[in-house]
Formats: C-alpha cells, structure tokens, sequence
C-alpha cells in the first residue's frame, strides 16, 4: 500500500499543480485534461518501483508479484468508488447509457496504462540494488519490550488519524468562510498550501511516535 500511496499522493500534487497553473485558461482545459490522465497513468511507475524496493528491502525479489499488487490495488479502489458513485447517480437518473459507457471505457483503457507502468516500475526496482540499512544491526537478538498501551496500534491511529483529520478540516473551514471563497481558482493556492502543511504535520507526528517508542 506505501507503492499505492506514494502514486495517490504524486497524482494529488500534479493535479493540484496543474488548476493553480493552468486551469484558469478555458482553452487550456481540455488538452489539460487529457495530459493529466496520461500523466497519472504512467505515474504507475512510481508504485511499482516504491512496492518493489520496499518489498525487496524486507527480502522478497519476485518482482511479478510486486507489480501484481502495485497494479490491481489502486484501479480495484478507484473501481470501487466509482462503481458507488455510479449507482447513486443511476438512481438519480444523472447517467446517461452513452456517457457511462464513455467512462467505463476511458477507465479500462487508463488501468490497462497504469498497470503496464506498474510493471516497469517493479522491474526497475527489481533490477536496481538492494537498500541495505544504513546502522550496523548486532547478531544477538533482543526482545522488545511490551510497549504500554498509549503506544498501541490502535490508539495511536486514532488519536494520531485524528490530529490530522481535524487539522485538514480546520483549514478547508477556514478557507470556505473567508473571503477568499467566492473566487474558486484563488482557492487552490490555499489548498496546494494546506497539502504542504498537513506534510509538515504527518512529519512532526511520525517524529514524535518514533522518539515515544525508541525512548
């Protein structure tokens, strides 16, 4: 899933990119478009290559397995939603026979693109050196200690989920009652900007959950 993300994540940010740069420019819109689809679909690469060097680092080197999952885990997710999205409008009566079949085809055709990609990302980290860890690791092996319950699974991704849900939250709330909200492309600014904080704020977190259980 860190392949999965790291691709969700690139794509989030070169779209993001592209409204604040671009997407003003009405004639600019619609090979806009088409280059921002074909953009995220070879950004399967990305997700190949994290998957495989992750996989690889932990000692797995079949690479058709690592790009198996990097290409069916996101277009299964993607599927998923639209296929929710899809049935809600169809009860609505917003879809069109014509128009669903248009986007089942563009889907099909740009999941077929990204797993290609995925596959070569996976080759490519297949084929490149193994990351070996940069501390000397002692041949004795030691228990780890049980860690209080403060620093259990579940209650850090609560609590940790939860900070930053809720910094997301104050600051698309922020940004929807200023003055700024009756002018759509001045917005992505501040959201290109909240993107960049909420890395900030993920950073200083893994900061603090790593210090709290090396401590």
């Amino acid at each position: 899933m860190v392949g999965a993300g790291a691709q969700i994540f690139m794509m989030f940010y070169f779209t993001l990119n592209a409204f604040v740069f671009f997407f003003s420019s009405e004639s600019m819109r619609p090979p806009l478009y088409t280059i921002i689809m074909c953009v995220l679909a070879f950004m399967g690469i990305i997700n190949g290559l994290v998957t495989m060097r992750l996989l690889k680092f932990f000692g797995l080197s079949d690479f058709l397995y690592a790009a198996g999952i990097s290409s069916i885990a996101l277009p299964f997710f993607i599927y998923t939603c639209m296929s929710m999205e899809t049935i809600l409008n169809a009860k609505s009566g917003g879809y069109s026979s014509r128009s669903l079949w248009r986007q089942l085809a563009g889907s099909v055709l740009w999941a077929l693109v990204n797993g290609l990609c995925c596959f070569l990302g996976s080759y490519k980290g297949y084929m490149m050196k193994r990351i070996e860890p940069q501390a000397r690791i002692q041949p004795v092996t030691r228990t780890v200690p049980e860690q209080p319950r403060l620093m259990s699974w579940p209650f850090i991704g609560i609590v940790f989920g939860g900070i930053q849900y809720l910094a997301m939250c104050v600051e698309f709330s922020s940004i929807m009652q200023s003055m700024w909200r009756a002018k759509i492309y001045a917005l992505f600014w501040f959201l290109l900007t909240d993107v960049l904080l909420l890395i900030i704020v993920i950073s200083l977190l893994s900061v603090i959950q790593t210090y709290l259980t090396l401590q």
